[in-house]
């Protein structure tokens, strides 16, 4: 029983490292993607309106910003995403952990278990000689 807890303990260690790093992937890519989102909202935010300047020349800087606008809400999709994810990530390593800890804990029972059963037959086995020689010291009187 031991040598299987060892082994499924190590199992779920194993696990749990591979999920906090699939989060902290998570969470790096999540945090780029706002910055992303950050920097591209700025960037639109900072452009002027086209001016009345000639009608090509508003039409172009018209669809500039349209495109900006564009991006802008796709790397805001991206970030929500990624924010998901990485979310999703987190209560994926939480879970491993949790599975990880309920393996230590009934490994450590376990342990416990088997300590008191050794120290119990230890105890049996001295009361077993004390019981021994008190019988023998009875039948060597008269």
């Amino acid at each position: 029983m031991r040598f299987l807890l060892g082994t499924v303990l190590k199992v779920r260690k194993l696990r749990e490292d591979i999920a906090k790093a699939e989060a902290a992937a998570a969470q790096a890519a999540s945090h780029r993607a706002a910055t992303d989102f950050a920097r591209r909202e700025a960037a639109l935010a900072g452009r002027p309106e086209p001016g009345t300047a000639e009608a090509s020349q508003w039409l172009a800087a018209r669809a500039a910003l349209l495109t900006m606008a564009s991006d802008v809400a796709v790397a805001r999709e991206v970030a929500v995403a990624r924010d998901a994810d990485a979310a999703a990530a987190m209560a994926r390593f939480a879970t491993t952990r949790r599975e990880r800890e309920g393996v230590e804990d009934l490994a450590q029972r376990q342990k416990e278990a088997e300590l008191r059963e050794r120290e119990a037959a230890e105890q049996r086995e001295a009361d077993d000689r004390a019981g021994a020689r008190l019988f023998a010291a009875r039948e060597d009187q008269p």
